[in-house]
């Protein structure tokens, strides 16, 4: 292990600070103007993202992982530890029930039905490259030939779909 007890002179909250702080005056004083080679603002915040996105990726394994070895490293009596897995079995049991019912019941999304398109205008052009990319396919299935055809979609000014 290494040596925790040697801290930072300057805590991390203060870093956070000071780059939220850069990242601002940087986009206050150059906007979408070039500086430092040709980078932009724009770079800059995609990059940010691309971080973001990567911590959310790894969340889910680190967070797996460490219960994972908390558990191995734990010594727990054969009674207690059946315990322990009915209650886990419980919790999870009522969470989903909980989920379904409110799913069940309200159906949340219900109220987006038809209205997803008319929010289409707000997404930045370059995902809708990424993601509608499609052509027609033939596609042999078990109960015949089938066409699935989709169009590369583009946005007006006005926000329809054309």
């Amino acid at each position: 292990m290494h040596d925790t007890s040697h801290r930072s002179l300057f805590p991390l909250y203060a870093q956070v600070l000071v780059a939220v702080i850069g990242g601002a005056t940087l986009g206050i004083l150059f906007g979408q103007e070039p500086y430092l080679g040709g980078l932009r603002n724009e770079q800059l915040g995609q990059l940010g993202l691309w971080v973001v996105w990567m911590l959310k990726t790894l969340a889910i394994p680190l967070i797996f992982f460490a219960i994972l070895d908390a558990l191995l490293r734990t010594s727990i009596p054969l009674s207690q530890g059946t315990k322990l897995l009915v209650i886990c079995l419980i919790n999870v049991s009522v969470a989903m029930a909980i989920g379904l019912a409110i799913m069940n019941f309200w159906q949340p999304g219900l109220a987006w039905l038809g209205h997803v398109d008319e929010l289409l205008h707000l997404v930045p052009d370059f995902l809708l490259d990424l993601t509608s990319d499609r052509r027609a396919v033939e596609q042999p299935g078990a109960f015949g030939n089938f066409r699935v055809v989709h169009q590369r979609s583009s946005i007006s000014t006005t926000g329809a779909i054309q």
